[in-house]
């Protein structure tokens, strides 16, 4: 089970002013920006937790614990207000995370190093993309220090592998496609196929990536003639299919 579903946002939590993440945001469309790019930082860290559905509610607890840790705050709270040679203490975030009761290796993170990278490199990517944070996280600044974590060689590597899968998963697609439209039947598998590359993209793929997936992904049902209604957008965060949903 990933952690990032939870009953309750993460991201609402730790932005409650003053003491949160978000600290004094200062307006609501900041805050609101805020809070998205925090919700992307927490969601990508958390995709690749597995534990059990009873266990969810203590992990939740305890990460919630690590991530409103005055320690935790302090530190995170550089990517607010990056400098021209911010970075994180890793160790410090590491020593409080085990002292919350968290292991990365019962979670199923590769590393802690990999962890904050991925927090990280959500955050920037996100923050990159809200017009309200240009000005005020200094953009570049955060990109920056991304970059010094590592974090963008990260989102790179993941980015790298989706297009890898995608391209394998769309290929095969556009082959089933062209069959069905022949006569034969393969309206599970392609949509097994478009469901698979359409989950890895909104998982890890870049908007670019995302925006190609669906819009091969529209041209090989068109093509099966299984397409009764327009694609969905990436930013609906829905598949583009109702038949997909019981896949």
């Amino acid at each position: 089970m990933a952690l990032a579903v939870w009953p309750r946002p993460l991201s609402s939590i730790c932005c409650k002013p003053p003491g949160g993440w978000c600290g004094r945001a200062g307006t609501p469309e900041r805050t609101s920006a805020l809070q998205r790019a925090v919700a992307a930082a927490f969601a990508e860290a958390l995709a690749t937790w597995t534990i059990t559905a009873d266990e969810a509610e203590h992990y939740r607890m305890l990460f919630e614990h690590w991530l409103l840790n005055p320690t935790v705050l302090s530190e995170f709270r550089a990517l607010l207000t990056p400098m021209d040679s911010s970075t994180l203490d890793v160790e410090t975030l590491r020593a409080e995370f085990e002292d919350a009761g968290l292991s990365v290796e019962y979670l199923g993170t590769v590393s802690f190093e990999v962890l904050l990278q991925d927090m990280v490199g959500a955050f920037y990517q996100a923050a990159a993309e809200e017009p309200a944070l240009q000005e005020s996280i200094k953009i570049d600044l955060l990109r920056q220090m991304a970059q010094r974590l590592g974090a963008l060689d990260r989102v790179l590597q993941r980015q790298t592998r989706v297009s890898e899968l995608a391209v394998d998963h769309l290929a095969e697609s556009r082959r089933l496609a062209h069959e069905q439209a022949r006569g034969q039947d393969h309206t599970n598998a392609l949509l097994q196929h478009i469901y698979q590359v359409l989950t890895e993209v909104t998982a890890g793929g870049s908007p670019g990536q995302q925006i190609a997936a669906y819009q091969q992904s529209e041209l090989a049902l068109t093509t099966a003639g299984l397409l009764t209604e327009p694609v969905a957008s990436p930013a609906s965060n829905t598949m583009p299919v109702p038949m997909l949903a019981g896949l």
